[in-house]
């Protein structure tokens, strides 16, 4: 089935006048259409396929968005810039919130968020805070989003006892013989396990709360407004799910806080930047202390340094299994990446001090 044959199954007023394909997503297909009213209105639309071999479940993926989005476009509905403050999906005209194409893939609409925004990483303490100030109100928004609503599209996702125990198997199984050129890898998180656990422990020890969690905080799926510069938006919602807010912290600090690419080759590039954290940080906490617990505070920190290892570990786990999960380059890009997460830990770990002081 052809783009535009799908696109005419959603209730878009107008005629198409322009269509053009999304590169910039890594997992579903992606096009922006610009329709035309009889008045001359141009009015611009997203339009993706789902990726059926990374969410098995689309239509449960689409149920957890849509009811996230729902209660956000509620919790917003005040403001003057409603419409731009949350994906809006718009309905097929069958009635339903996605459609399926002739080959069975689920596809879905939005309404285009314009005059927006995005950055491949963080460029300065500016952009750091308004970062961190953009996840805490996507947290501030839903902190009363009762969670259990939300299913679990992928299972035991930040599970760091579920993702040692597939580490454990890839090295047991040593599927492609790889296990012989990562010794100093693997031996870096068999000792780093028991650490390791406390997002997780604390969640199961009903110690943090659960609460709506993006899964995927880094600062690309943050729409700036081109205007104020504010982080108005949170998009790529298809990890949504339940969790400790804990999880996205430690990812915004992850991805935020690194001084080269997560695949760099040259471990000498890589560090962790104190200044762009000390920036995230308080962006983050400006808004997020209204709603934060007092052990959700205390594992600020740690939260980046789990996130980083359970990143670390699913990577070296992708590497000994053959590389079965993420897309390679060449031979060893997992491994590439795996180095650079556990450069990175080491690098908080340098300054650990400095990063509880930041966080206390």
């Amino acid at each position: 089935m052809r783009i535009e044959q799908i696109i005419e199954e959603f209730a878009i007023s107008g005629k198409l006048e322009k269509l053009k394909a999304n590169k910039e997503g890594l997992i579903n297909n992606t096009y922006i259409s610009t329709f035309v009213d009889e008045d001359g209105v141009q009015t611009k639309y997203t339009h993706q396929r789902l990726n059926r071999s990374v969410f098995t479940d689309p239509e449960a993926v689409m149920n957890n968005i849509l009811a996230v989005t729902t209660y956000l476009q509620e919790q917003v509905a005040h403001l003057e810039d409603a419409s731009r403050r949350s994906l809006t999906l718009v309905p097929s005209k069958s009635g339903a919130w996605w459609a399926y194409d002739s080959d069975g893939e689920l596809w879905r609409t939005y309404r285009f968020i314009d005059q927006v925004d995005t950055f491949s990483f963080l460029t300065d303490t500016s952009l750091a805070h308004r970062f961190g100030s953009a996840v805490a109100t996507f947290q501030k928004h839903l902190a009363d989003f009762p969670s259990d609503r939300l299913v679990d599209t992928i299972a035991d996702f930040h599970h760091m006892g579920r993702r040692y125990e597939q580490f454990e198997a890839a090295v047991a199984n040593d599927r492609v013989s790889r296990l012989r050129h990562v010794q100093e890898e693997v031996a870096f998180f068999v000792e780093n396990k028991e650490r390791a656990m406390a997002l997780t422990d604390a969640l199961e020890a009903n110690q943090v709360p659960l609460r709506v969690t993006h899964n995927d905080t880094k600062v690309n799926n943050v729409l700036f407004d081109s205007t104020t510069g504010e982080g108005i938006c949170m998009i790529d919602l298809d990890t949504v799910m339940k969790g400790t807010l804990l999880f996205d912290t430690g990812d915004m600090i992850r991805t935020g806080c690194i001084t080269a690419a997560e695949d760099e080759p040259d471990l000498n590039k890589v560090g962790f930047d104190l200044e762009l954290f000390t920036a995230l940080i308080g962006g983050y906490r400006s808004v997020a202390d209204t709603f934060l617990t007092d052990v959700e505070r205390s594992l600020l920190a740690e939260s980046g340094r789990a996130i980083t290892l359970i990143m670390g570990l699913r990577m070296l786990s992708d590497y000994l299994a053959g590389d079965v999960y993420y897309q390679v380059s060449y031979p060893d890009h997992n491994l590439a990446r795996t180095r650079t997460q556990i450069k990175l830990i080491q690098e908080m770990d340098r300054q650990w001090d400095k990063l509880l002081a930041v966080c206390s």
